[in-house]
């Protein structure tokens, strides 16, 4: 089903005054500094000068598409940021997947303090196709801890559970401990999927699916944003950011509605969130300026309660779980039989045999997959 939400002529039309959003601009000013978001990332600007803030542990997770050189990986160094300059190492914990291993190792610096890793003394910055599976295996074991933590504690969520570890209401000698924020960040999603496949898009189902209680959250950028790279996967993220695409189904893939082949480049973006789509321009930071951001005093040298965060001990080898019957969609079960003979089943497929919509099918065919039905 196409977005109910078209982007109108009047919409696409360029600003006759166009500025650059500067991403700093935006950081040190009260409208950024006095929200109250607990993982407020800059978005940019629309075309009346509006800024434009949003909370990723409300969103939770965000899919972000566009052709090369149209500004997905400033975007990127725009959500780092934005989260670097509001949160204290104790709150934020980032894990920067880099498969081409160009884009984030600018931020190897922080290892002591923002960054996540495995305790193996390799980079923090994850590019190998091997640790990246071994990396995403150990998330979705500290989201197990996570979840059997705010059992024990008798919380709903992180939050919840962090107050009552503040107030000291839960003993550090029976297992307890502070819990950040844990964002995921992917530069390049398609490369890895076409190396990787199941291995990848198992573990980001389900932490996409059910991380965000326990604060993990998940942003994933591609320059293929086709419905064979995304398909499995999108269902799970319902915040939407589309750069320039080449094509009207490019645009359809990533934002259900066509409008992202008529952008217009250099930061040029659409943002759909549930029946929202808005046009903005990305804000706009370079290298420079992210490097003495991060050799900085105020980030560099903070001090966190971690020496360095250590995920849990994880391999190669996926080992998830079946998902229990009780979580099963109700047509789980006829949708199962039918895909059995075929091995192989797309979004679109189930759509069309059970008369369901795009989000539906998607999380029984991540179920199908989850349980060794398909591949």
């Amino acid at each position: 089903m196409e977005n109910s939400n078209q982007i109108s002529q009047a919409e696409l039309a360029a600003n006759k005054n166009p500025k650059e959003v500067s991403l700093q601009s935006i950081l040190t000013s009260d409208e950024f500094q006095n929200c109250s978001f607990d993982l407020p990332i800059v978005l940019g600007k629309t075309s009346g000068y509006k800024t434009i803030i949003t909370d990723l542990a409300e969103l939770p997770h965000l899919l972000v598409g566009g052709a090369t050189g149209q500004g997905k990986s400033v975007f990127l160094h725009a959500i780092i940021n934005s989260l670097l300059h509001k949160k204290r190492p104790e709150e934020l914990k980032l894990v920067l997947i880099d498969t081409k291993n160009q884009q984030f190792s600018i931020y190897a610096d922080l290892k002591n303090n923002f960054l996540a890793k495995q305790n193996n003394g390799e980079s923090v910055i994850i590019s190998e196709t091997k640790k990246v599976i071994e990396t995403l295996n150990s998330l979705c074991l500290e989201m197990d801890d996570r979840y059997d933590m705010l059992n024990a504690a008798q919380v709903r969520n992180l939050k919840e559970y962090n107050e009552k570890f503040k107030k000291r209401h839960l003993n550090p000698e029976k297992g307890h401990r502070l819990m950040p924020y844990v964002v995921v960040v992917f530069d390049e999603f398609a490369d890895l999927l076409a190396i990787a496949g199941k291995k990848v898009e198992i573990p980001i189902a389900l932490l996409a699916r059910i991380g965000r209680g326990v604060g993990i959250h998940i942003v994933i950028a591609t320059q293929r944003p086709s419905a064979n790279v995304i398909g499995a996967i999108k269902a799970y993220f319902p915040a939407i950011v589309a750069f320039r695409v080449s094509s009207i189904i490019d645009s359809r893939s990533i934002l259900d509605a066509p409008g992202a082949e008529h952008l217009l480049g250099r930061g040029d973006m659409l943002f759909s969130k549930g029946n929202e789509l808005m046009r903005i321009q990305s804000a706009f930071i370079d290298t420079p300026e992210i490097e003495k951001f991060v050799k900085s005093k105020y980030i560099g040298e903070q001090t966190s309660v971690y020496d360095t965060f250590i995920l849990p001990k994880s391999s190669e080898k996926p080992s998830f779980p079946e998902i229990k019957k009780i979580d099963l969609d109700p047509l789980y079960e006829d949708v199962s039989e039918w895909a059995k003979p075929k091995k192989q089943v797309s979004i679109a497929q189930i759509q069309t045999e059970y008369t369901v919509g795009r989000m539906r099918a998607g999380r029984i065919l991540e179920q199908l997959k989850v349980n060794g039905i398909v591949n």
